[in-house]
């Protein structure tokens, strides 16, 4: 880039462009490995601008929780259920044995 000297002319030097070749390999470095686990943690970090993939993030995961929460929850009914069938079997039974003995009693 030619610039002006003192006496108005145009100064001929040109400065050769500094070329910084760590910074290059420093971040092909650090671009190597990671790439998920970065995304991942990016994603976790509130100094992201991205706040938006935070929110995603956070819904994705109360859904998840309250899938797993009714899940469980279902389960503990389904048993509760299952043991209250077997009680009413029980009682039948027991009420046709009752029965077996009052049908043969009154004979």
């Amino acid at each position: 880039m030619a610039a002006l000297n003192k006496e108005g002319k145009l100064d001929s030097y040109v400065p050769e462009a500094v070329t910084d070749t760590t910074a290059v390999v420093t971040t092909t470095d650090a671009n190597k490995g990671g790439g998920v686990i970065d995304g991942f943690m990016a994603i976790l970090s509130f100094r992201n601008e991205a706040f938006g993939d935070q929110i995603k993030f956070f819904l994705v995961m109360l859904l998840a929780f309250y899938l797993i929460f009714n899940y469980m929850r279902w389960q503990m009914i389904a048993g509760k259920i299952m043991a209250l069938e077997s009680h009413i079997r029980s009682l039948e039974d027991i009420a046709k044995e009752l029965l077996d003995r009052s049908s043969s009693c009154s004979t």
